[in-house]
């Protein structure tokens, strides 16, 4: 017999957006031959499975071995769904005892120069003249 499983699924790194919710996460699953290598899904995934009844929990490396971490919560806010490690029932995601990545979040676009707008506009009546 195997060893009993830590969670349905396993959480190694996470990034967050400006409100501090969880843009993306690595899961991994805990399957009988050891813990995968992980794939990033989105918040909601991660919220629905947990409503869901299936188990996460937050895992770490460490030297070539997987540290076990803490469960991590669900629950909702004027019926926005939140996931943390801890109770605190705040509408932020909490995932902090794991990696933190900044390169997961997708940029916010930058606003674009008037100087750039005209230029643009400018290139757009070119080929709009060449039609």
């Amino acid at each position: 017999m195997g060893l009993k499983k830590w969670a349905n699924y396993l959480i190694s790194e996470v990034s967050y957006d400006k409100n501090h919710l969880i843009s993306m996460a690595k899961r991994h699953e805990d399957s009988d031959t050891g813990i995968t290598n992980g794939k990033f899904v989105d918040r909601i995934k991660t919220s629905f499975d947990i409503a869901n009844g299936l188990s996460y929990i937050t895992i770490y490396n460490r030297i070539s071995t997987w540290k076990k971490g803490n469960k991590i919560h669900f629950f909702r806010i004027h019926g926005e769904p939140y996931v943390r490690i801890d109770q605190n029932k705040v509408n932020q995601d909490y995932l902090e005892d794991i990696l933190k990545v900044e390169s997961l979040a997708i940029p916010e676009p930058e606003e674009a120069t008037p100087e750039q707008i005209a230029r643009l506009e400018q290139q757009i009546a070119k080929l709009e003249s060449k039609i």
